[in-house]
């Protein structure tokens, strides 16, 4: 009942009119469709440093803003459904 998504913008197979290579930022969701907590493992430095925090479905205001990332290898727990 929880997913994890990684978008590899190091991986995109497509390019640009002139033949370059595309790339962009990478990409993770973490999803949690279950009643109870479920905890993630976020990728390691390999991947980056740490990850931002786009938006928070789990927060009043989704779209709060973060002061930092969070680190790379951290492990977060993310809420159950409310019913």
């Amino acid at each position: 009942k929880c997913v994890t998504v990684f978008l590899s913008g190091a991986s995109i197979v497509d390019r640009d009119r002139r033949g370059r290579r595309l790339h962009d930022d990478n990409f993770l969701l973490l999803f949690n469709a279950h009643v109870e907590p479920v905890t993630f493992t976020l990728p390691g430095p390999r991947w980056g440093a740490g990850w931002w925090v786009e938006f928070d479905t789990a927060l009043a205001d989704a779209y709060s803003t973060h002061d930092a990332p969070v680190a790379s290898g951290a492990v977060l727990s993310r809420p159950g459904l409310t019913m």
